[in-house]
C-alpha cells in the first residue's frame, strides 16, 4: 500500500473508531489525495467524521475543509430524504397488505457511528408476494417501471427517491444450484424482518450478511466494488453474533468471495479473526483490494472503453482476468450473458 492509500486508510480507521493512530503532519497535496480517494470510494462523509475530531492544528487546508464539509452536509440531507422515503414507502405498501423490508441503504446506515454519514444511493425495498403479484400491484398503482431479474426499477421518483421494488430478496448467484439454495435461505430469513424506530422494517443481520455477500460477489465480478460496500459489511459483522459457517458459505456459493472480503476487512479495517465468517483468503483478498483502489465504487474509475463494442470487450476481458477468482460464477455469468444476447437478437429478428 503506497503512502497515499495508507494515509487514507488511517483516516478511515480513525473516523470509524477502529484505531487512534493518525498520519503524520500532512501537506495540502496529501490531504487532497485523501479527500479524492474518499470520494472515489463513496465514503467522503464517513472519513469527514474523523476530520471533525482532529485538533484544529491538524485540520486540512481551509479550502479542502470547506468543500469536504459541504459534501458531508449534502450526504446528510440525502440520508434524511431517503429515510423519510423508506418510512412512507413502508406505509404505502402496508396499505396494500404487503410486508416489506429495506435492503442495504438506510438499513445499513443505522449501524454507522454517524448514520447520516453513509453515502446513499437508491431505495431498495423488498415487497412480499413474488414477481407476478408485485408487478400486478404496481400496475394497479399506475406506476411505470423497468423489470430486472429480481426487481422493478420505478421510472419516476417516489417520495423524492429513486426506488427499486424487489420481488426477490437477493440478486443471487449465476450458478443455478447455489442460487436456488441462496434464494431459499434468504427468503426464509427475510420473513423475520422487524420494524425500527425510523418507521421502516429491516431484515435480520443474518439475512444482511448472506444477501450482501452475494451482492458484493455479483458486482465485483461484473463491474467492481468500492469501500462503501466493505464498510457496510464491516459494520454488519461488528454488530452481529449470528453463526455463519464456512461449510454454509461453500454450499451457498459464497466461500471464495467471503474469504477475499474477510482478508480485506482484516487488512484495512483490522477486523478481529473471531468476527470473521470464514478464514481469510490472502490471494483473492489482495486481488480484490487492488481492484477496489483501482476502480473505486462500482468500478466507476476503472479504465473502461467507450462505445458499445468497447464496453463489450472490457467486460469480457474482466471476466477472463477474474476467472481464477471464482471460476464457476464467471463461467455461468458468461453463459447467461450470451443467452440474453441471443434472446435479444431473436426478438429483433422476429419483429
Amino acid at each position: 500500500m503506497d503512502n497515499k492509500h495508507l494515509n487514507f486508510v488511517l483516516m478511515m480507521r480513525y473516523a470509524l473508531g477502529i484505531t487512534v493512530e493518525l498520519p503524520s503532519s500532512l501537506s495540502e497535496a496529501e490531504w487532497l489525495a485523501i479527500y479524492r480517494t474518499a470520494q472515489k470510494q463513496s465514503v467522503a462523509s464517513v472519513v469527514f467524521q474523523g476530520v471533525k475530531k482532529l485538533p484544529s492544528d491538524l485540520h486540512p487546508p481551509l479550502q479542502i475543509l470547506m468543500t469536504w464539509a459541504a459534501e458531508a452536509e449534502r450526504v446528510a440531507g440525502k440520508n434524511r430524504l431517503l429515510t423519510e422515503a423508506c418510512r412512507q414507502l413502508t406505509q404505502l405498501f402496508a396499505g396494500k397488505g404487503r410486508r416489506t423490508a429495506i435492503l442495504k441503504g438506510q438499513a445499513n446506515a443505522r449501524l454507522y457511528p454517524e448514520p447520516l454519514s453513509r453515502q446513499p444511493g437508491d431505495v431498495d425495498i423488498w415487497v412480499e408476494g413474488g414477481r407476478d403479484s408485485v408487478l400486478h400491484m404496481l400496475d394497479d398503482m399506475a406506476l411505470e417501471y423497468k423489470i430486472d431479474y429480481h426487481h422493478a426499477h420505478l421510472h419516476d421518483l417516489l417520495y423524492g427517491a429513486n426506488v427499486e421494488v424487489h420481488f426477490l430478496p437477493s440478486s443471487g448467484n449465476y450458478f443455478p444450484l447455489t442460487n436456488w439454495r441462496l434464494q431459499k435461505a434468504v427468503k426464509e430469513e427475510i420473513m423475520k424482518s422487524e420494524m425500527t424506530q425510523e418507521g421502516f422494517c429491516v431484515p435480520t443481520l443474518r439475512f444482511a450478511l448472506l444477501m450482501q455477500m452475494a451482492h458484493i460477489q455479483r458486482h465485483f465480478l461484473r463491474t467492481g466494488i468500492g469501500l462503501r460496500h466493505l464498510t457496510d459489511y464491516y459494520l454488519l459483522l461488528k454488530n452481529s453474533s449470528c453463526p455463519i459457517t464456512t461449510r454454509e458459505l461453500r454450499r451457498l456459493g459464497l466461500r471464495q468471495i467471503a474469504g477475499a472480503v474477510m482478508w480485506v476487512l482484516g487488512d484495512l479495517f483490522k477486523l478481529e479473526r473471531e468476527r470473521m465468517i470464514c478464514p481469510p483468503d490472502r490471494k483473492r483478498g489482495e486481488m480484490m483490494e487492488r481492484e477496489i483502489f483501482k476502480g473505486g465504487n462500482f468500478g466507476y474509475y476503472s479504465d473502461k472503453k467507450k462505445g458499445v463494442w468497447g464496453q463489450f470487450l472490457h467486460y469480457r476481458k474482466r471476466h477472463l482476468e477474474l476467472f481464477s477468482f471464482c471460476p464457476t460464477e464467471v463461467i455461468w455469468g458468461e453463459m447467461m450473458f450470451w443467452q440474453r444476447h441471443h434472446q435479444k437478437h431473436s426478438r429483433k429478428d422476429k419483429s
